[in-house]
């Protein structure tokens, strides 16, 4: 079912990656985002291949891995996957398998380079902070389980 995209720029204004994006800047970019589904066990990104998507967990569970080693599971609406890759223009490092049926939001990092000339600037600068607080948030997220487990 393809959604308009002020369906779009309504979820997705609550998602945390989205949550610094002036209305007409989300807007903008709800025109971009497709909606896909996935079935158990279908491959959403594997390790090792070129990515040029953003996916952002509408509904579903996926499994993160590396090197054939579960990492861990994301569960919650708004996660992000693929930002990696786009961001640093390398192969993807980890393969995301969903687990049960699982919807997304994926948006082609081919379609930045149509934003209006006016916004891109504020565009990257959004983009980048949000990276750098996605990545922050895994960072706290993962010391915090490692510091627990030496607890217990």
């Amino acid at each position: 079912m393809k959604m308009h995209p002020s369906q779009i720029a309504q979820e997705i204004k609550e998602y945390p990656f989205f949550k610094i994006f002036k209305s007409d800047i989300l807007l903008q970019l709800s025109t971009m985002v497709e909606a896909k589904s996935y079935m158990a066990g279908d491959c959403i990104l594997i390790e090792g291949q070129n990515n040029n998507h953003i996916s952002f967990l509408r509904s579903g569970i996926v499994e993160v891995y590396i090197g054939g080693q579960k990492l861990t599971e994301l569960s919650e609406i708004g996660e992000v996957m693929g930002e990696m890759s786009v961001a640093t223009e390398k192969s993807a490092s980890t393969t995301i398998v969903a687990q049960n049926e699982v919807q997304t939001f994926s948006i082609n990092a081919d379609y930045f380079l149509h934003i209006k000339p006016s916004d891109k600037e504020k565009f990257e600068l959004l983009f980048y902070k949000m990276l750098c607080q996605i990545l922050s948030d895994r960072l706290i997220k993962e010391n915090l389980k490692n510091t627990s487990l030496r607890y217990l």
